[in-house]
């Protein structure tokens, strides 16, 4: 699953904040759409546990999808990533002219794609 998600989060967060003071309990202390910059965003399923990626100008985070624990930064692309495909564990970005590779935070290809 992969869109623009970043909107519902903020109007979400938004709404909380102006509820009535009481219980922190179910009070959400991380949300997606304030670090993600409103680009590419995918879901993977990887034994039996959830993993979302998101690119956040010209890097990529991953994170756990239990708490959002931030699990792996990417090294900055050079250029704001307009896709993003997760296969597994390898994350593949559209960036620019160039399509990069990244597996657990770490580059490990990069294609050039001439216009």
């Amino acid at each position: 699953v992969h869109g623009d998600f970043s909107s519902v989060f903020v109007a979400r967060v938004m709404e909380r904040e102006r509820e009535p003071e009481g219980s922190q309990v179910w009070t959400p202390y991380r949300a997606l759409g304030l670090v993600a910059d409103g680009g590419a965003v995918h879901i993977e399923r990887l034994g039996g546990k959830n993993f979302i990626t998101a690119a956040v100008g010209s890097a990529v985070h991953t994170y756990s999808g239990d708490k959002l624990r931030l699990l792996f930064v990417s090294p900055l692309t050079g250029a704001r990533i307009r896709a993003v495909a997760v296969v597994r564990e390898v994350i593949y970005v559209g960036a620019g002219h160039h399509i990069h590779v990244f597996s657990r935070g770490l580059q490990i290809a990069q294609w050039s794609v001439v216009p």
